[in-house]
């Protein structure tokens, strides 16, 4: 975003006779540019510095567009473009604030005279991996001094090598994992800089475009040991004793690595209220902040859930295996006990507009209604608010070396929020090539796709919910109310809805906001008092059929699947708090989730090793009535067949050529090679076909 609000110059710099070299400067000033199809009124730029001082410019007019340039001072400023009556943002620049209530655009020059060093690219050959810098110069003149460099990776010194303004650093010797990089140096005159930040080493690039996640409710997924009857006996709205400490045990145990999992989403950390607190649908207190989303300290760990260490020790046993960790963060609003609360009220919301109600309906009061009478909603216009929330939640990923933020209540928030998020975060922690994962939540309907697509971008979020998607999932295996014609063309809708964001589109069956899959399945016996009336358990034969297809779809299409805890086995819950019921494992599974469990699992380690279902492009093949077939092509041309039928195969898969197996019903000799697992491996309404004697056979 820099290079777009402090221009960048190329020269060539001559490097003896051997090599010339571009260099890069910087300078401190504002460009606007303006199509003149905005109108025949000449624009003026409104310009507002850090002191509250407004100057005026003209535009000037130059073949097709209105151009201006001026030279400022290192600070921040605010501006607007005026013609004629229309006020408008500067559309290059992604930034924007709120002033008197109005957006208006924002520039950050406060750096602008002190260089800077900038990630070029990694290159990788037999026997190194080179990260390649370059300086970014105030002056034409001043170059780097290369007697000045020293280079960290670890706080430990690492070799490293210049050639005028570039600086190349190995890092082929690494042990593979998460690593932080710090460059400090000067230039020929004494102008000081540095420059760090973290990435990774591993035998191949981490795409969050090819992950599977898995989203974690800390107090509900595990403790010291697993749950038990005490913890299941507990009313739905009580905290049942899950700790960082039992993610910890899952991890190293390898029970991700069996699903096929190389990131987690953990639900928010904040400390939270302590007693008990009437839900959104009034009635007695009966609610504890088990969940997180009742923040009273910004910076601080629920005692509850574990401390500073326990975290920081969850997140290196995660990368030591490859996988990724991302938090829940909840910038939109506060418990009324937080801290902010007490100490900046005017931070807030003051009409206590609750939202859902006659007064202040969602759809017009969405930006600043509060959830309840105890959380406050924030007030993005206030002085200081911006800085400090998208402080705070920078603040967690720095602490804890995670990896990723997922975002909650998108929609309640303007947009300008979430683009100084990212912005931040590519300044802090994209420095050189490692991608964190910004994951928002914009809960929608089934044609929310505008909504959904409005933070998405280059300069914004990473990825969303695809809810239009979860819908039509559940519409035609939990409901069956839609055909699998349908199902396709929602995802072709999905897929073109979300063309040209740059975004990894999160797919779902279901989260901690909408009632179980296998629930739904199971006839909806889900609609009565969850404190009285909970799911129905066990679910019935036909359900758990639903619940595989469902899950089969979602691990074999295109998009990033993301599995609710309990899903990998058909959890069932009603609606919330009964759909976030304490996590079982091995002996307190039935047989039918036991085989859920590795049917899932199968899918799941074959998705993650197999380039054509986790980067390969997606093909219709054809929709016979209640049967759907396609396939995934991988770069290389290695394909992947799907078939799910919604009733039984009459016929053989005539698309699937000789010499491809269905990995789900294993042959006599594939059989003894499985082992344990092929009795449970063998659906009858789902078939995926591999080559035969494919390498991933091994890994599933």
């Amino acid at each position: 975003m820099i290079r777009l609000i402090i221009p960048l110059t190329l020269f060539t710099l001559g490097c003896g006779a051997q090599t010339e070299q571009p260099i890069l400067t910087k300078s401190c000033s504002l460009k606007v540019r303006l199509d003149t199809s905005t109108g025949s009124l000449t624009p003026l730029v409104y310009l507002l510095d850090e002191d509250g001082d407004t100057s005026l410019h003209q535009m000037t007019k130059s073949r097709d567009k209105y151009e201006l340039e001026i030279a400022l001072e290192p600070a921040r400023y605010r501006y607007w473009i005026q013609q004629g009556n229309r006020v408008q943002l500067d559309n290059r620049n992604s930034l924007s604030v709120l002033h008197e209530e109005t957006e208006v655009s924002w520039l950050n020059l406060s750096d602008c005279r002190k260089p800077d060093l900038r990630f070029v690219e990694r290159q990788s050959g037999p026997n190194e991996t080179v990260l390649t810098f370059v300086l970014a110069r105030t002056n034409a003149e001043d170059g780097l001094d290369p007697e000045s460099i020293s280079a960290t990776v670890n706080k430990k010194p690492i070799p490293f090598s210049t050639v005028g303004d570039h600086v190349y650093i190995d890092i082929h010797d690494l042990p593979f994992g998460k690593h932080k990089l710090h460059v400090s140096g000067a230039t020929v005159s004494g102008l000081p800089f540095s420059m760090g930040g973290p990435f990774w080493s591993e035998a191949s690039p981490f795409k969050w475009s090819t992950a599977s996640m898995y989203q974690i409710v800390v107090d509900r997924f595990a403790g010291q040991t697993d749950f038990g009857p005490r913890a299941r006996s507990k009313p739905p709205g009580y905290r049942v004793g899950g700790h960082l400490e039992g993610v910890i045990r899952k991890i190293e145990s390898g029970y991700f690595d069996r699903l096929g999992i190389n990131a987690i989403w953990l639900s928010p950390l904040y400390r939270n209220p302590d007693g008990f607190w009437v839900g959104v649908e009034g009635g007695p207190a009966r609610y504890e902040g088990y969940h997180g989303y009742w923040p009273v300290r910004a910076r601080e760990i629920e005692p509850k859930l574990g401390d500073a260490e326990t975290l920081k020790s969850l997140v290196e046993k995660a990368h030591a295996r490859g996988m990724r960790v991302i938090l829940d963060v909840v910038p939109n609003h506060v418990h009324i006990d937080h801290e902010y609360y007490a100490t900046h009220p005017e931070w807030f919301s003051s009409d206590k507009c609750i939202c859902g109600t006659a007064e202040c309906p969602w759809w017009r009061d969405i930006d600043r209604c509060w959830f309840t009478e105890y959380m406050p909603d924030v007030d993005w216009a206030a002085p200081g608010v911006l800085d400090r929330f998208v402080d705070d939640m920078v603040w967690w990923l720095d602490e804890f070396d995670l990896d990723g933020l997922r975002v909650d209540a998108v929609p309640m928030m303007p947009r300008l929020v979430i683009r100084h998020l990212a912005r931040e975060v590519a300044r802090r922690f994209e420095t050189i090539d490692t991608g964190y994962y910004l994951l928002g939540e914009t809960f929608t309907g089934p044609d929310g796709y505008d909504n959904i697509r409005y933070p998405l971008g280059p300069n914004g979020l990473d990825g969303q919910f695809d809810f239009p998607l979860m819908w039509a999932i559940r519409g035609a295996f939990a409901w069956r109310n839609i055909s699998l014609k349908a199902l396709f063309e929602r995802w072709e809708r999905s897929k073109a809805a979300w063309t040209g964001s740059a975004s990894t589109m999160a797919t779902i069956v279901g989260n901690h906001d909408v009632t179980r899959f296998a629930t739904e399945a199971n006839g909806g016996w889900h609609w009565g008092d969850p404190w009285r009336q909970p799911a129905v358990y066990p679910i019935q034969t036909q359900a758990r059929s639903s619940h595989h297809l469902a899950m089969a779809f979602m691990l074999t299409m295109p998009g990033l699947p993301l599995i609710y805890y309990g899903d990998e086995y058909g959890e069932v819950g009603g609606s919330d708090p009964d759909n976030r019921r304490p996590m079982r494992f091995a002996s307190d599974l039935s047989a039918p989730e036991q085989n859920t469990l590795e049917l899932v699992r199968r899918i799941a380690k074959l998705r993650r090793c197999h380039p054509a279902l986790n980067s390969g492009v997606l093909e219709l093949i054809d929709i016979v009535g209640e049967t759907a077939s396609y396939k995934r092509v991988s770069a290389s041309g290695d394909v992947v067949f799907v078939r799910l039928t919604r009733s039984h195969f009459e016929a053989g898969p005539d698309e699937v050529p000789e010499g491809y197996i269905n990995v789900l019903r294993p042959s006599e000799t594939q059989t003894r090679t499985i082992g344990e697992y092929a009795d449970i491996a063998t659906p009858q309404n789902i078939e995926i076909w591999i080559k035969d004697r494919h390498p991933c056979m091994d890994e599933i």
